[in-house]
């Protein structure tokens, strides 16, 4: 988990101003779970956070199967671990890419 964090905080500060916003879209996908694994829920719904404006950023096209699972995916875990707030944004981000 350490690794984990580790990675997302160098992904959310250091790479993004230095990678193509595409680059860092596989490593911040790969700390997702074991940041869940860890216990680190904040943590690790950020990172699906940071996944979805990376995406939206990299300008990848919005009706692509590479997103919306996982919207879906990172919602059900928000409600899984009693997560709101979390829920409603990925719910929110998911519209969006389907309205535009």
């Amino acid at each position: 988990a350490l690794h984990a964090e580790t990675q997302v905080l160098l992904l959310g500060t250091v790479f993004v101003v230095l990678r193509p916003f595409r680059d860092c879209l596989e490593p911040t996908l790969d700390a997702y779970r074991p940041l869940l694994n860890a216990g680190k829920s904040m943590l690790g719904l950020g990172t699906g956070m940071a996944y979805s404006y990376l995406y939206l950023n990299a300008g990848l096209p919005l009706n692509s199967p590479l997103i919306e699972p996982k919207l879906i995916l990172f919602g059900e875990a928000c409600h899984r671990l009693q997560m709101p707030t979390f829920e409603v944004f990925f719910t929110a981000c998911r519209k969006m890419m389907i309205n535009l």
